[in-house]
């Protein structure tokens, strides 16, 4: 979403002409939305803009629900944030503006689906949604040397920190708050809001609520679109999506199989035409070739403002190629499902139960359920419950060595709240939270892109936030991973559908892939930017690459955030001096042919 906004104090001529000088920088194609105040607020002709009345503010993106707008200024300053939270959803990031206080709110929605990050030029607060117009304004744009070492470490690492030096991520959720001075961070909605504590819904009214608003947010989004792509496997959240769409609009659904026969574990492609048949859809095969993929192509991506694993689908542009010749406004999936639905196999969901003070028959049942759906001993699962209850939880998220390749160096602290809540949350409500947060990697950018935007139609916050009100142990009530999910669909969809729960493997698909592009590989990493700014070292590196590392799973992992980390900053490098060409082109322009300079003057804000 390419939209800027410049926010300084009112009635400064000094920071006026800063914020003039930088909003200059972005160059031609932008639209000014609002000039009031100290406020410029400009977007890209190419987003999504809805403009909200009495001059309240601008929307970016998608937003659902039938709350009121803010209103105009009254003589009593009112925070309209926890309402337009509470009363909408959706994709969007918020500007909305109180006049009659001089206040600007930013807001990210709660899912994370519209990135905003944050950033400040010669006294000037920035927000923003894409990295390039920050690298067309910033002076001297550079990456967080930090931050990368702690992304390589956890490649879904998340925090505050970026892979550019300076700014700074708003997150899901969370508001920025800028008054006439200075600027604060306000937090409006964290998942531990709706997984604390004794859950709200039990199994019955759980099933009823879940299947209310999956129908809900699914429609919603399904009927701002006449044409729809979906990629279906055949499994239960794919196959749950398409049923919700059939149910909820009149938009044409297509349905999309991606598959490779080299890895016949992974093709799923009888099952996805089964069940697209059921629902009267078009299946189409899509031939995945691992020889086609050529990782160079992430060097050609667009800059994100941090490295993200999502850069490697750049180097199939042949699937964004399928997709955009299909003529959909948007790509959907059923991603989100093993968050939400609870897939995760851990004794751990016990242990809840004893944290929520259950006891007696019911914790034994739990038990016995748990230990069914692990596959693990009673006595052991008893073990883990009684750990629960002296507040003993999951290990940490493993901390990888990244193959001994890193050099001594400060690591950006994983300071997220969500983190922060799931360690002090119960322990499979924790869990939940953490892959809740690994789940904001599906609103990265990926070659997608280019056809469609992409969206999760079940990762929107009312799926969302009634999920995490339902007790992981009663999500798995009777030992069957999803199993109040099957139990509120379960007359949607094909029984083979429901029994269903086992998954595509893609192991052996992406080995061969690697296999593919190992010269290319070896050849960008060894001397690459990563040694060559001294977060990798390049003895280590030679040392390291010189093993076969592609049929080992846990080191496929860390090639893949190698990979992502040094593209990434070949991308920094790349996007930086296309934009110092781009201004060195501009200001010849702006050079009247007599000699002399133009003038600009403009008038206080």
């Amino acid at each position: 979403m390419r939209f800027v906004g410049l926010r300084w104090t009112p009635g400064s001529r000094e920071q006026t002409r800063a914020a003039r000088t930088i909003a200059a920088a972005l160059g031609d194609g932008w639209t000014t939305l609002i000039d009031w105040r100290g406020l410029l607020l400009l977007h890209l002709n190419e987003s999504q803009v809805e403009i909200l009345p009495h001059g309240m503010g601008v929307v970016f993106g998608d937003r659902y629900g039938d709350g009121p707008d803010p209103s105009p200024p009254s003589d009593v300053a009112l925070d309209p944030t926890p309402g337009w939270i509470a009363a909408r959803w959706g994709a969007y990031v918020a500007v909305l503006i109180d006049r009659g206080y001089d206040l600007v709110r930013v807001l990210r929605d709660p899912s994370g689906a519209v990135s905003c990050f944050l950033a400040e030029a010669a006294g000037v607060h920035l927000f923003f949604g894409d990295a390039r117009d920050y690298v067309a304004i910033c002076e001297a744009p550079a990456a967080d040397l930090g931050f990368m070492r702690a992304f390589l470490r956890y490649p879904l690492y998340l925090e505050r920190r970026t892979g550019l030096a300076g700014v700074e991520d708003l997150w899901p959720g969370e508001a920025a708050i800028f008054p006439r001075n200075g600027r604060r961070l306000d937090r409006y909605w964290t998942p531990h809001l709706f997984s604390r504590g004794t859950p709200t819904l039990d199994w019955a009214a759980g099933r009823v609520a879940l299947r209310a608003n999956a129908e809900e947010a699914v429609g919603a989004q399904a009927r701002r679109h006449a044409r729809i792509a979906l990629r279906l496997s055949g499994g239960f959240d794919s196959s749950l999506v398409l049923a919700l769409l059939r149910r909820t609009s009149e938009a044409e659904i297509v349905c999309v199989n991606e598959y490779w026969e080299g890895a016949p574990e992974g093709d799923e492609r009888a099952q996805a035409k089964a069940v697209a048949n059921v629902f009267g859809a078009p299946c189409h095969d899509l031939r995945i070739d691992p020889a086609t993929v050529d990782y160079a192509g992430a060097l050609s991506a667009p800059l994100s403002a941090r490295p993200s694993l999502a850069l490697l689908s750049f180097g199939n542009p042949g699937i964004a190629r399928f997709y955009a010749n299909l003529g959909c406004t948007v790509i959907t999936s059923g991603q989100g499902g093993d968050h939400l639905f609870h897939r995760s196999r851990t004794p751990w969901i016990a242990a809840d139960a004893i944290r929520d003070g259950v006891t007696g028959a019911r914790a034994m049942q739990i038990a016995l359920d748990t230990a069914r759906l692990t596959g693990a001993p009673v006595w052991d699962v008893l073990a883990t419950m009684a750990l629960g209850a002296v507040h003993a939880r999951p290990r940490a998220r493993h901390r990888s060595e990244v193959l001994g390749v890193l050099t001594e160096g400060s690591e950006a602290a994983h300071d997220h709240v969500w983190e922060a809540e799931a360690r002090s949350a119960s322990p499979a409500r924790g869990l939940r939270i953490r892959q809740l947060l690994d789940a904001l990697s599906y609103h990265d950018e990926t070659s997608l892109s280019a056809a469609a935007p992409t969206r999760p139609f079940l990762l929107a916050q009312p799926v969302i936030e009634t999920c995490l009100s339902i007790a992981p142990y009663v999500i798995t009530q009777g030992g069957t991973e999803r199993a109040l999910a099957r139990a509120a669909f379960g007359d949607l969809l094909p029984d083979s559908v429901t029994r269903r729960t086992t998954k595509g493997e893609t192991t052996r698909y992406f080995a061969a892939v690697l296999s593919n592009n190992w010269d290319w590989i070896r050849e960008v990493l060894i001397d690459g930017r990563l040694v060559d700014s001294g977060v990798a070292d390049g003895a280590a590196m030679r040392r390291a690459l010189r093993r076969d590392w592609r049929q080992d799973g846990l080191a496929a992992d860390v090639l893949y955030a190698l990979i992502a980390g040094e593209c990434w900053l070949r991308n920094l490098d790349r996007t930086i001096s296309e934009a110092k060409v781009l201004r060195t082109s501009r200001a010849t322009a702006d050079v009247p042919a007599d000699g002399g300079a133009h003038t600009h003057q403009s008038g206080d804000s």
